[in-house]
C-alpha cells in the first residue's frame, strides 16, 4: 500500500508538472509565431518611416549632407563637427548615438527643418554593407572616416572586412564631393580610395597631410597645440584631454575649413568645445577627479586612457571591465591593455 501510495503521488505530481511545463512550451510557441506573423507588419512600418525620411532630405535641396564613420571616434567627432560649424551654419546633428537606419530617420522626420543648412549624420556599422547602406540612405557630399581598428570582429568577420566598409563612406561620395580622412591611421593611409573626389588628410605623426596638429602640450586642464597647413599655423586651446581628442578637433577644423569657416570663429569654438559625455569626461565627485571613458572601448581607446592617466598626478585608479566584442582575439587585447596598466597606474 505504501509503495502504491508513494506511486499515485508520482503520477499526480507528473500530470500536473507537465500539464505546466507544456503551458510554458506553448507560451513561448504562441510568442514566436506572433513574432512570426508581425515581421511582414513591422517591416512595412519601418520602410514607410524609411521613405518617409528619403523625401524629407531630397525635399530640402539646399542641405549640405555630412557623413561620419570610423572604429571609434565617431560621436566625439560628430559633437565637435557641430561645435565648429554651428558658428556659421544652422546645422542639426544626430543626437546621442544615433547612427542606425531607425535613429537616423527618427532624427531627420523629428528634427530637420527646412530652415536647416548643414545635417551631420553619424554612421555606425557592425555588419558588412551597414555603411553603404546608409550612405545610399543620407547621399552625404562630405565623408570624414576618423579611424579604422579591430571593433566588432565577431560581427564583421575580420579586419579587411572593417577597413573595406569604413572606407565605402569615401568610395560612395560625388565626384564633386569631399573625403577627409585620418592619415595617422595605417589602415586608412595604405587603403587606395576608388573615388576622384577631393581628399582631405589630417594626423599628428604623420607629415604627409593637409592638416597637422604640431607643439601640443597636456595638462590636467586640457590641451594647447597648433594648426600647421600649407600656408600658415595657428594657435589652438581645448579642455578636451589626449592625442585622440586632438585628431577628432583636427578634422573638425579641416571640414569646417571646407566649409568657409573663418579661422578665428574656428579658433573661438574650440576653445569652448564640451566635454563628450562618457568619452575622457574629466569630472569631479566628492573632491576626487574622474576620468568618465565608460563608452564602448576599443583597444586604441583603452591604451589612450591609460595615458591620460599616466599624466594625472596623485594616487590613479582603474575601473574597468576589460573590452568585448573583439572575435577571436578578445583575450590578447585585453591582456596587452592589462600588461599597459603597469606603468600608467597605481
Amino acid at each position: 500500500l505504501f509503495v502504491l501510495h508513494l506511486f499515485m503521488i508520482f503520477l499526480e505530481n507528473y500530470y500536473y508538472g507537465g500539464l505546466f511545463a507544456s503551458l510554458i512550451i506553448l507560451n513561448w510557441v504562441i510568442i514566436l509565431i506572433s513574432n512570426f506573423m508581425m515581421m511582414p507588419i513591422e517591416t512595412l512600418v519601418k520602410n514607410h518611416y524609411l521613405n518617409d525620411a528619403k523625401k524629407i532630405l531630397d525635399s530640402n535641396t539646399r542641405l549640405t549632407k555630412i557623413g561620419i564613420t570610423g572604429s571609434f571616434g565617431k560621436t566625439s567627432t560628430k559633437n565637435i563637427v557641430q561645435s565648429i560649424i554651428s558658428e556659421e551654419y544652422r546645422s542639426l546633428m544626430t543626437p546621442h548615438s544615433y547612427n542606425t537606419p531607425m535613429g537616423i530617420t527618427r532624427t531627420i522626420r523629428e528634427y530637420l527643418k527646412p530652415t536647416h543648412q548643414i545635417f551631420v549624420c553619424e554612421m555606425g556599422a557592425d555588419h558588412k554593407n551597414d555603411i553603404r547602406y546608409l550612405s545610399d540612405f543620407v547621399r552625404p557630399s562630405i565623408g570624414l572616416v576618423t579611424s579604422i581598428g579591430p571593433q566588432h570582429l565577431s560581427t564583421f568577420g575580420s579586419l579587411e572586412n572593417i577597413i573595406n566598409e569604413k572606407m565605402s563612406l569615401i568610395e560612395k561620395l560625388p565626384k564633386d564631393g569631399v573625403g577627409i580622412i585620418n592619415f595617422d591611421n595605417e589602415y586608412i593611409r595604405n587603403y587606395k580610395v576608388n573615388n576622384t573626389c577631393k581628399i582631405i588628410k589630417y594626423g599628428i605623426d604623420n607629415k604627409d597631410v593637409d592638416y597637422r596638429a604640431i607643439d601640443i602640450e597636456y595638462s590636467p586642464k586640457g590641451s594647447k597645440f597648433k594648426v600647421l597647413t600649407k600656408d600658415n599655423t595657428y594657435q589652438f586651446e581645448t579642455k578636451l584631454l589626449w592625442k585622440l581628442n586632438i585628431l577628432n578637433i583636427l578634422s573638425g577644423i579641416a571640414l569646417s575649413r571646407e566649409l568657409n569657416v573663418e579661422w578665428d570663429d574656428i579658433i573661438k569654438a574650440v576653445k569652448t568645445i564640451p566635454y563628450i559625455e562618457h568619452r575622457l569626461e574629466l569630472k569631479k565627485i566628492n573632491g576626487f577627479r574622474f576620468i568618465d571613458n565608460a563608452f564602448n572601448s576599443n583597444p586604441v581607446g583603452a591604451k589612450m586612457s591609460l595615458d591620460v592617466m599616466k599624466m594625472m598626478p596623485n594616487k590613479r585608479i582603474i575601473v574597468t571591465p576589460g573590452m568585448i566584442d573583439l572575435g577571436s582575439k578578445q583575450y590578447e587585447l585585453n591582456k596587452e591593455f592589462g600588461s599597459c596598466m603597469k606603468d600608467s597606474i597605481d
